[in-house]
């Protein structure tokens, strides 16, 4: 699930599908439990890339702000598929209403995956002031470069760090699923 922050949830229609079967689990139910659940005022539900093992949108999208939404894009089209369905996408999410105005949607550069890896530039991790940004320097560094210079133009008032991924990647993971984010709303102790 990817969340902008203001009521907005995109959700990976993978979980809808693996889903579909279970009593009180159909696709609209779904999406109301989670939006209830969650405290979102809208749910929508996105395929990830046909290929794409984890079925994780944050594989190819992720919130810069609540009406900002960067979504990868195969530049080589070394996958067409892959490339068209990420088109399909960034059409499909651009203009969508939020509770801020229309989304706006940005591109990014999404890695080639023909050696069964995928990698991404959309699994960031926010952090005090700082986005930390997946590179995979032995795979890609021309794209790495224009993955950090999108992110910088984007986001200019934080400070964008490349982290090597490449070990991640190889396993299945990524920068942004395996960390998570507390927030500073509370201090420690402060009681629910």
């Amino acid at each position: 699930l990817l969340n902008n922050g203001r009521g907005l949830g995109l959700l990976s229609a993978r979980v809808l599908e693996r889903n579909a079967a279970e009593p009180g689990f159909a696709p609209r139910e779904t999406l109301q439990n989670v939006a209830s659940l969650l405290g979102l005022e809208n749910v929508v539900a996105l395929h990830p890339p046909a290929d794409e093992p984890t079925g994780h949108l944050s594989v190819v999208a992720c919130f810069l702000a609540p009406d900002l939404i960067v979504v990868g894009r195969d530049g080589a089209r070394a996958d067409a598929a892959t490339a068209d369905h990420l088109d399909g996408l960034a059409r499909e999410l651009a203009g969508a209403p939020t509770l801020v105005g229309p989304l706006r949607v940005a591109r990014i550069p999404q890695p080639d995956h023909r050696d069964g890896v995928w990698r991404s530039y959309t699994e960031i991790v926010f952090a005090n002031g700082v986005v930390l940004v997946p590179v995979y320097p032995d795979h890609c560094p021309d794209l790495d470069a224009e993955a950090l210079a999108v992110y910088r133009r984007l986001l200019p008032d934080r400070r964008i760090e490349p982290i090597d991924a490449s070990a991640l990647a190889r396993r299945g993971g990524g920068l942004h699923r395996v960390t998570v984010n507390v927030p500073a709303s509370r201090g420690l102790g402060d009681g629910p």
